[in-house]
């Protein structure tokens, strides 16, 4: 598909989260996967433009306005400028500090919708890598749980997720099987999470790495609980499990 010269009404609808005026041109018959000058489609404008602004109501607006996109047949997976698909733009707005609205509902508003969790940008970015970097640590989990990878494998998201650092990122991919570098990178950006993060300290100085200090740190977290009165009487391996799903272990 051309992309069309200049500013498409369908585009200022979707950035505006103009409803009825994108409804007014899906019925008109115009494309949902129209591509503008600068390579964009609707939903990813419908996604991106105001996001950082937008106060948290809006995200009503935006995820109405993907509901319509993606009702009329737009494409879940189509990419706009750089290669990034709408799940990929997703991702990376679910950081509460910097994004107003919960953009997570935009995120499993896409996974119902079929989009693909192992989508590569022209930066050869993965979801999983861009989440990482710029993500929850819930849309992690989700991203896992519906198979999310990255073609060089989950040290790479890790690596993104060290640059802040993101504990919580760190331990889901630590635990999918991430390690933890031994060596320094010479990138600026990334050195210094030691340093910053007391809980990646820990578990770097550990021997045996996540897994060991996971399941040290599930163990006092079980006997703190057994101490307790209200615990006592049940099995310690009834108490292991109760910690294992009530608390993220590995992240403390």
């Amino acid at each position: 598909m051309e992309p069309v010269i200049g500013r498409p009404p369908i585009h200022k609808a979707a950035k505006r989260l103009d409803l009825v005026a994108l409804r007014r041109e899906l019925d008109a018959g115009v494309s949902p996967d129209l591509l503008n000058a600068d390579g964009c489609r609707p939903l990813y404008e419908a996604i991106v433009f105001g996001s950082a602004v937008r106060p948290p109501e809006s995200i009503r607006q935006r995820l109405a306005c993907v509901e319509a996109l993606l009702d009329a047949g737009a494409s879940v997976n189509a990419t706009s400028d750089g290669g990034i698909t709408a799940l990929q733009t997703a991702v990376g707005q679910t950081d509460r500090s910097k994004y107003p609205a919960d953009f997570e509902l935009i995120v499993d508003q896409l996974l119902r919708a079929g989009a693909d969790v192992n989508a590569i940008n022209a930066r050869r970015t993965s979801v999983l890598a861009e989440a990482a970097y710029d993500g929850r640590s819930t849309v992690i989990a989700k991203l896992l749980s519906a198979g999310a990878v990255d073609p060089r494998g989950f040290d790479e998201p890790l690596r993104r997720a060290l640059i802040c650092p993101r504990p919580r990122n760190c331990a889901l991919l630590m635990r999918a099987g991430a390690v933890l570098p031994m060596t320094f990178d010479p990138d600026p950006l990334w050195n210094g999470w030691l340093a910053r993060s007391p809980y990646l300290r820990k578990v770097y100085e550990t021997p045996g790495g996540f897994k060991a200090y996971e399941k040290a740190h599930r163990q006092r977290l079980t006997a703190i609980f057994l101490s307790k009165s209200k615990f006592q009487s049940l099995p310690a391996e009834v108490v292991s499990h109760i910690v294992l799903f009530g608390f993220h272990c590995g992240c403390y």
